[in-house]
């Protein structure tokens, strides 16, 4: 197994991260932290662009994490450290608020303003942060920090957040301060994704804040917001980074949730009670099929929300080709995404080939918003670490980063 593939040795990659964000916080201050806490990347199995349509999504955390370290200030101001970045970042007192700023800082700051807005006295701090969940990847880094940071403050502070309302919180924090319209679906999976986001550290938060122990995936209803644990063996699983790394504060990203919001819009003038796509079936669409755009982008997110459903019920039972349906609509969501959402690229579409080809694999699909970042394959259980070896040897800077 790779070394960043981080499942089999999970706790005691998890020890050697809070040595180092520990140690990393002592180098930038010169003091030791009084919390540290960390939560996982995540993998989106099925459900792509579904999650702000208010349908479903279906993704597990994986053994990539991130680590936040915090203390208390000097002198009145914020500073914020990063193993990834070449410099401190300082901030005056007031300053840290500012939402027109827009850099690293962006999702431990809006965290922070989302306890300030929560009614809790959140005094400067130094943040230090350390990990190896990539960056641009498609796993969820962004919301790894924001959770680990919400984590490190519930402890800092002597707070607990219920579970739910702490993704709530995060997401809140990209919207406004990395300018990000993501859905709900990786706050969830990080806060969700394992029982410890806020283990192994200095003052751990409250059994409260800490979600139940995990079972494997999460089946998250993004209208209510209910949480299924779905068992899944994580031997199924292998993810493979394509080297291409994407931005979700681009405009395409925003592009496509407001084409779902025009969808939406078209189908109600024609009399529809929908208010969102998730509301939406194949029949209702036949009625905008003359905007061939809009059509396209609706019939991705309803026909994966069916997809989603399936796949759920599929991990759930103990049908003997389960696999082989599995893998059937994995294939499918990566076909909507690259030709009806158009959000794949040639190096996606070229990995879920090579995938797909692998004796051992049953079906595989790019993951995470698109335009870069990660596949992943459903694998016989026991061959994904071969596989995953055999394709990056001939895809130039491809990279294994999941796998058992």
């Amino acid at each position: 197994m790779p070394d960043d593939a981080g499942s089999t040795s999970h706790d005691r990659k998890g020890v050697v991260l809070v040595v180092r964000v520990s140690g990393f916080f002592g180098q930038n201050f010169h003091t030791p932290p009084v919390s540290i806490a960390s939560a996982p990347g995540r993998v989106n199995l099925i459900g792509e662009h579904t999650d702000y349509n208010d349908g479903f999504v279906l993704p597990m955390g994986i053994g990539l994490r991130t680590c936040v370290a915090m203390g208390p200030s000097g002198d009145g101001r914020w500073h914020f450290a990063s193993e990834h970045q070449p410099e401190t970042i300082v901030f005056e007192r007031t300053a840290v608020g500012d939402t027109a700023r827009r850099d690293w800082t962006s999702y431990i700051r809006g965290v922070i303003a989302g306890f300030l807005a929560a009614g809790h006295e959140v005094e400067p701090v130094c943040v230090a942060v350390a990990g190896d969940v990539p960056v641009g990847s498609g796993l969820s880094s962004s919301a790894a920090l924001e959770v680990a940071s919400a984590s490190a403050l519930e402890a800092m502070l002597g707070v607990a957040f219920d579970p739910m309302e702490k993704a709530l919180l995060c997401q809140k924090a990209e919207h406004e301060f990395a300018g990000v319209p993501c859905g709900l679906m990786d706050q969830v999976a990080c806060v969700f994704g394992d029982s410890d986001s806020s283990r192994a550290g200095w003052k751990p938060a409250p059994p409260a804040a800490r979600p139940a122990e995990p079972g494997g995936a999460i089946l998250l209803d993004c209208r209510t917001l209910e949480v299924r644990r779905i068992p899944i063996d994580p031997a199924w699983v292998l993810v493979i980074d394509s080297g291409i790394g994407h931005a979700h504060s681009g405009g395409e990203y925003a592009a496509r949730r407001l084409e779902c919001e025009q969808a939406v819009e078209s189908l109600q003038a024609d009399g529809f009670p929908v208010k969102a796509l998730r509301d939406a079936t194949p029949v209702m669409l036949e009625a905008i099929r003359g905007d061939d755009l809009l059509y396209r982008r609706a019939r991705h997110v309803v026909t994966e929300n069916a997809r989603t459903l399936e796949a759920a019920a599929l991990f759930e039972s103990t049908a003997p080709d389960r696999l082989t349906r599995l893998g059937q609509l994995m294939n499918e969501s990566h076909a909507s995404l690259r030709d009806d959402f158009e959000v794949s690229t040639p190096e996606l579409d070229r990995l879920v080939e090579m995938a797909c080809a692998q004796p051992g694999i049953h079906g595989a699909r790019m993951t995470g918003g698109g335009f870069g970042g990660c596949v992943v394959a459903l694998v016989e259980p026991g061959k994904a670490q071969a596989t995953g070896r055999a394709i990056v040897e001939v895809s130039p800077g491809a990279k294994v980063r999941f796998s058992c």
